[in-house]
């Protein structure tokens, strides 16, 4: 061993910065901010609710849910904004809310109709229509509070202004549901009850009313074979409760 070896002075030991107390408990609240607010974009009061109770309990969030809502929350944002930028909002303090709530939904559909060449129409109400040549639903869909439709507007007409109304009551379903659960909400309800109550039978059709809408009120309401799904579902859930009873009792006294 040399001697400039030995007279070599040590190098410092590098300890690694830590954080004070402060400012990690300050780094974890904006943490914990910003993925209640995730939730809530993406679920509603519902998701703040479950992301506020698991932060309380020490749960942390999977990295995969975490993307998920992360990257969930990011698209709505720049959808929402795309309607701001394009959208307009009419009517009073309720309008305004529902705008603002149904934002992410509206700014989708809005730039699926610009997309596609259609027409836009801006209602007294706070709603928009889309006026387009193909690629709808039935003669119209409304989405957020942009209604999509291959039907001429004709402005200041009893049916053009029926129909707004309409419209506009499926604007206050979609708020109403994403304020509660997140805008997946009230299109997955919708599905749902089409499949057992179809058309006019809907009861959110209903609740819009069925003849702002264009639909003829039937006689037999509800269907008797929305009423017999109902029913088959009801008997299936309730044999599989009562499945799920007598097994714990026989797996509990063989443990």
């Amino acid at each position: 061993m040399t001697t400039s070896t030995l007279d070599r002075p040590e190098a410092p030991a590098v300890v690694p910065e830590r954080l004070s107390p402060v400012e990690r408990s300050g780094k974890r609240r904006v943490r914990s901010a910003l993925w209640w607010v995730a939730c809530l974009v993406c679920g509603g009061l519902l998701g703040l609710a479950l992301a506020v109770v698991g932060t309380l309990r020490g749960r942390a969030p999977s990295r995969f849910r975490v993307g998920v809502i992360t990257v969930g929350a990011a698209i709505q944002l720049v959808l929402a904004g795309s309607f701001a930028v394009a959208g307009a909002v009419g009517g009073g303090p309720w309008e305004a809310a529902r705008a603002v709530v149904n934002a992410p939904v509206s700014g989708a559909a809005l730039l699926y109709g610009v997309g596609k060449g259609g027409e836009l129409h801006q209602n007294d109400n706070g709603t928009t229509a889309v006026v387009l040549d193909h690629g709808v639903v039935r003669a119209g869909t409304m989405f957020g509070t942009v209604f999509l439709t291959d039907q001429r507007v004709e402005a200041n007409t009893p049916r053009t202004d029926r129909l707004s109304e309409h419209e506009a009551r499926h604007a206050d379903q979609w708020a109403a549901f994403s304020i509660g659960a997140g805008p997946a909400t009230f299109p997955t309800l919708y599905a749902l009850d089409e499949m057992f109550f179809p058309g006019a039978f809907n009861h959110f059709e209903r609740q819009a009313g069925l003849q702002d809408g264009g639909y003829d009120t039937p006689s037999d309401c509800p269907s008797i074979a929305g009423r017999l799904a109902v029913v088959s579902v009801g008997l299936v859930a309730g044999s599989v409760l009562v499945i799920r009873r007598q097994i714990r009792p026989a797996t509990s006294s063989r443990s």
